[in-house]
């Protein structure tokens, strides 16, 4: 009877040994303002602003800590003259506040910048920053996952958009209209719309997949190589036709990299023939394999459904010197009589049938 309360009792210390460590660990601003930025991507848009003014009073701190000041950058001065610029034209818009929200998704994309320029001081802060983003992304996936196993394999009517019951509720008293769950096979995950998850998991999907195996956190690799399998599983749930090329691409230049290192550095050090001939081998293929991603990319820019260049006769675009402003005109004002009509048409009728 002694050993399992003994073995629970270790337990229970362990474990609140780890809390106090989170505890001690959180009051570290710097840290607090990278898991900050980091779960941004799992809380609606409207809750994004509260988080990055959060981290940029947790930079403040850790600058003060410091005695630094925010770092702002090259990249963040041009973000400033583009945000002044957007905030100028906000004069000539005909929606003042879909453009206002521009301009405020704008602010928040520059204080996420300079928190992050003014934290990440070190590779350690820098490798933090890399476990967070693994972890979130990984969450975003499994939740993409989990969506479209449960409405497509075993038909349970859950909903593709996480924060559908909070937005049906937000949304209503915004002075624009706005259109949930449309996509009925399309996980969504945490984001409002499955195309833009999407994206969310290509931007990140590089970095993690250099975090799941050159991390300085050892000990973490396994999670985060799973983490990397939601990631690419909520690409692949999306039905991101943009989101499968760019993935395509990410492949392509990693096995362009990795033949590029193979050539001019493991080939050189091999200290055994063998070593050097599997060096090459394994060159040539990433070569051929990084080649094969180009051209199937390049080939299939021209059967990719563009809106207005998409011609269903030849099942390509048509060029852009070939194509006749009747076409143009002809689907602008099919895509406007829909949207007049109810904007729900625009995702039942098929448009690329109205030809000319």
């Amino acid at each position: 009877m002694l050993l399992p309360v003994l073995f629970f009792m270790k337990g229970s210390e362990r474990v609140r040994a780890r809390i106090l460590d989170i505890k001690i660990n959180l009051r570290q601003p710097w840290l607090l303002c990278v898991l900050l930025i980091a779960v941004i991507p799992l809380f609606p848009e409207y809750i994004s602003p509260f988080l990055a003014v959060g981290a940029l009073i947790a930079a403040h701190f850790d600058a003060k800590a410091r005695r630094r000041d925010f770092v702002v950058g090259g990249l963040g001065k041009l973000l400033l003259l583009y945000i002044v610029y957007m905030a100028v034209t906000i004069i000539f818009s005909a929606n003042p506040f879909n453009s206002v929200t521009t301009v405020l998704m704008w602010v928040m994309a520059f204080l996420v910048y300079v928190s992050l320029t003014t934290v990440l001081s070190n590779r350690h802060r820098f490798d933090t920053a890399l476990f967070c983003v693994t972890l979130i992304a990984g969450v975003v996936g499994l939740i993409a996952c989990t969506q479209y196993v449960l409405r497509a394999g075993f038909g349970i009517n859950v909903s593709m958009y996480f924060w559908q019951w909070i937005d049906v509720a937000v949304y209503r008293y915004f002075p624009m209209p706005l259109l949930l769950d449309l996509h009925q096979l399309r996980a969504a995950s945490t984001f409002n719309n499955p195309n833009v998850m999407a994206e969310y998991l290509i931007m990140v999907i590089p970095f993690m997949s250099y975090y799941a195996f050159s991390g300085l956190r050892k000990g973490t690799r396994l999670l985060c190589r799973f983490c990397l399998l939601f990631a690419l599983g909520g690409v692949a749930f999306s039905f991101s036709r943009g989101s499968y090329l760019a993935l395509l691409v990410i492949v392509g230049v990693f096995c362009l990299v990795g033949a590029i290192l193979l050539f001019a550095i493991a080939a050189p050090r091999a200290d055994q023939t063998y070593k050097r001939v599997f060096s090459i081998i394994c060159g040539i293929l990433m070569l051929v394999l990084a080649g094969l991603c180009g051209l199937y990319y390049w080939f299939s820019k021209d059967v990719y459904q563009n809106y207005f260049l998409f011609d269903r006769k030849r099942g390509k675009n048509i060029p852009l010197e070939n194509l006749k402003f009747s076409t143009v005109s002809e689907r602008l004002s099919f895509l406007l009589t829909e949207l007049a009509d109810t904007p729900e048409q625009l995702w039942l009728s098929d448009v690329l049938l109205h030809e000319d």
